[in-house]
């Protein structure tokens, strides 16, 4: 079966800089209001959709103060299925 094995994130939303790596499995996250974890959600739905469930411009997803200064978001994925892995940007 097909995982997502590492999320990388810049500038996408509240977190200026993630990179988690994630095994075979649930992966269970939690914490207080407000500090990421629907923009974790948000992440992976955009590498699987091309697409974001909460934005209609894609411009809404860049950090505030990286939008002000012309940056751009990144995500970036790595899923691995039988040893082979796929990067999706």
């Amino acid at each position: 079966m097909a995982y997502l094995s590492r999320l990388r994130l810049t500038n996408f939303r509240n977190l200026v800089h993630l990179d988690i790596g994630l095994t075979p499995g649930v992966t269970v996250y939690y914490g207080p209001n407000a500090q990421g974890k629907t923009t974790l959600l948000e992440a992976v739905y955009l590498l699987c959709i091309a697409r974001s469930f909460r934005a209609e411009n894609e411009r809404e997803v860049v950090n505030f103060e990286a939008a002000k200064a012309g940056q751009q978001a990144l995500v970036d994925g790595t899923i691995e299925k039988d040893g082979k892995r796929l990067r999706v940007i």
